[in-house]
C-alpha cells in the first residue's frame, strides 16, 4: 500500500511539474467489480476508496468521468483527455510507452471455504451452484441438461455394471467410475478405450 501511495505521489508530482496544478484532475472510471462498481448512482469499491483517500491527502480536486467501453480507456490517457484511469488496467509494454502504472498493489488468494465433512451430495450441489453463478445465463439450459444426462446415465451404468471387475461396487467410488465412463464415451464419440 505504501508503494502505491508513493507511486501516485510521484505521478502527481510529474503532472504538477508538466502542467502546473490543475483545477481538477480528470479521473476515468471503468467498471471492474469489486474494485470499481456503481451503487446508488455513486462509485464504490476498493480502487475508488483508495483514490479518494489519496486525493484527500493531496488536497487535489478531481472529477470522475465514466468510460463505458474498456477499449476507450487507454486512448483517453494517451491523448491526455484523462489524467488518471481506474478499473482493471493491466500492465503491458505497449501501454507503458505513454502511461505509468502502479505495480500490482493488491494480492488476493481468493478461495471458497466448504465444511470438510459435507458429504458427497453437498459437494455436487456446491459445484452446480458455483458453475451456475459464474457461467452466463444462456448456458444454464445446456449445463442442466448435461448434468442430468451424465448423472442419470452414470447411475444406470453403475447399477448395470455391478459385479464387473472394471467398476467399483461401492456407491461413491463406483458412481465416480460410471461418470468417468460416460464422459469418455461422450468425448470420444463412443470410441473410448
Amino acid at each position: 500500500m505504501k508503494r502505491f501511495i508513493l507511486f501516485i505521489l510521484i505521478i502527481y508530482t510529474v503532472i504538477y511539474a508538466e502542467t502546473g496544478q490543475k483545477e481538477k484532475l480528470v479521473v476515468d472510471v471503468h467498471l471492474f467489480r469489486p474494485m470499481v462498481a456503481i451503487e446508488n448512482a455513486e462509485y464504490t469499491g476498493y480502487d475508488i476508496d483508495l483514490w479518494e483517500k489519496l486525493a484527500k491527502d493531496l488536497n487535489q480536486p478531481y472529477e470522475y468521468r465514466f468510460v463505458s467501453e474498456f477499449k476507450n480507456v487507454m486512448p483517453r490517457i494517451k491523448t491526455k483527455e484523462a489524467d488518471v484511469s481506474i478499473g482493471g488496467l493491466t500492465i503491458r509494454s505497449d501501454r507503458e510507452e505513454y502511461a505509468d502504472f502502479t505495480y500490482p498493489y493488491i494480492k488476493t488468494g481468493a478461495g471458497i471455504l466448504i465444511k470438510v465433512d459435507t458429504g458427497w451430495w453437498n459437494k455436487v450441489v456446491s459445484n452446480i451452484k458455483f458453475y451456475c453463478i459464474t457461467l452466463p445465463v444462456k448456458i444454464y439450459p445446456f449445463f442442466i441438461a448435461w448434468f442430468l444426462y451424465v448423472n442419470v446415465i452414470a447411475i444406470i451404468i453403475f447399477f448395470r455394471e455391478k459385479g464387473n471387475p472394471d467398476f467399483n461396487d461401492k456407491f461413491p467410488e463406483g458412481y465416480a467410475d460410471s461418470k468417468f465412463f460416460v464422459h469418455v464415451v461422450m468425448s470420444s464419440t463412443g470410441l473410448g478405450n
